[in-house]
C-alpha cells in the first residue's frame, strides 16, 4: 500500500540512500533497523513525502506522495517524528485535536472530540488532557504526540499508513509495549505501519517484517526470525550477541554481549541459538 521503489537521496554531495526499496501492505508492521547514519531517517522523510528522492518514487495507494496535495495526503497517512516542539501554550487535548484538522472541513465536531479522547486513552495520556503540552515530561509528550498521530487516521478501513520514527525513545517499558500494541491494533484495522526502531527486541516482538539498512543500502529483509542472526548483528551493528528463540515461539530474543572483538564470530547453524 505504501511503497518506496529504488530510492536514491543526496545531501551536500553525499549519497545517503542507494537504490532502497521498501513496501508495507495493509495489516503489516514493517520495522526499519540499522546503526546511526544508516539512512533510516532519510528513508522515513522520503516515505512521508517531506523530501523528494533524487531517483525512484514513493507511492501511497498508487499516488506519488511528492505530488499528492498535502491536505489529501494528510487524510491518508500520519507521521510521528522523533521529537515534537510546540511554542504555543496548547493543552494536551488541543494538541491531539490538531490531528483532526485534515477532517474538520466544517469545523470541530463531537465525533472529532470523541476520536481525540479515544486516541489519548489508547496511549494512556487522557489523565493530563488539560495540562499544557510544554509542562509534560518527555515521555508524556511522546504519548500525546502519538495520540495526535493516531487521531489523524483513527477512522476508516484499508488505505491508511502510519509512519513512526523512533516512537518509543522516551517511553518506559510499559508504554513502549503499550504504544506498539496500539500500532498492532491499527494494523489489524487496515493500516500499513512503518516504524523506525533501535530496540531490536521490540522489533522482533512486533514486526511483521524487518528491513535492515547499512551505509544507505538495504542489506537484509524478512521476518525477525530470518533476519536477526548473530552474523548480521556482527556485520551491521558490530556487536557480539546471542539470539535465543524461546520454545513455542518464533520471536527471537537478542542478548548483546558487548562490542565486537577484532575477530568476528562465525556463522552458526540454524537452531534455538542463532
Amino acid at each position: 500500500m505504501i511503497e518506496g521503489h529504488d530510492l536514491d537521496y543526496v545531501v551536500s554531495g553525499i549519497q545517503t540512500l542507494h537504490r532502497v526499496s521498501i513496501r508495507a501492505e495493509a495489516g503489516e508492521i514493517v520495522c526499519v533497523l540499522g546503526p546511526n547514519g544508516a539512512g533510516k531517517s532519510t528513508l522515513f522523510r522520503l516515505l512521508s513525502g517531506e523530501i523528494a528522492p533524487r531517483a525512484g518514487k514513493v507511492t501511497l495507494l498508487g499516488h506519488d506522495v511528492t505530488t499528492t496535495p498535502k491536505d489529501t495526503l494528510a487524510t491518508m497517512r500520519a507521521v510521528m517524528p522523533q521529537e515534537s516542539v510546540l511554542s504555543f501554550p496548547f493543552t494536551a487535548f488541543e494538541v491531539v485535536m490538531l490531528g483532526r484538522t485534515p477532517h474538520a472541513t466544517a469545523g470541530e465536531t463531537m465525533a472529532d472530540r470523541a476520536i481525540a479522547r479515544a486516541a489519548m486513552a489508547a496511549t494512556d495520556s487522557l489523565a493530563y488532557e488539560d495540562r499544557t503540552f510544554s509542562s509534560l515530561s518527555g515521555g508524556e509528550r511522546q504519548r500525546v504526540t502519538a495520540a495526535r498521530v493516531l487521531a489523524q487516521i483513527w477512522e476508516g478501513e484499508e488505505g491508511r499508513a502510519l509512519l513512526l520514527d523512533e516512537p518509543t525513545s522516551s517511553l518506559d517499558l510499559l508504554h513502549q509495549h503499550g504504544l506498539l500494541e496500539t500500532a498492532t491494533t491499527m494494523a489489524e484495522r487496515g493500516c500499513a505501519v512503518v516504524c523506525i526502531l533501535h530496540d531490536l527486541n521490540l522489533a522482533a516482538r512486533y514486526a511483521t517484517r524487518v528491513v535492515v539498512l547499512q551505509e544507505g543500502r538495504k542489506v537484509a529483509e524478512g521476518t525477525p526470525r530470518e533476519v536477526l542472526t548473530r552474523a548480521l548483528l556482527a556485520d551491521v551493528f558490530e556487536v557480539d550477541a546471542r539470539i535465543f528463540v524461546p520454545e513455542g515461539t518464533e520471536i527471537p530474543v537478542v542478548v548483546p554481549r558487548g562490542p565486537l572483538s577484532k575477530t568476528k564470530p562465525p556463522r552458526l547453524a540454524t537452531g534455538a541459538l542463532l
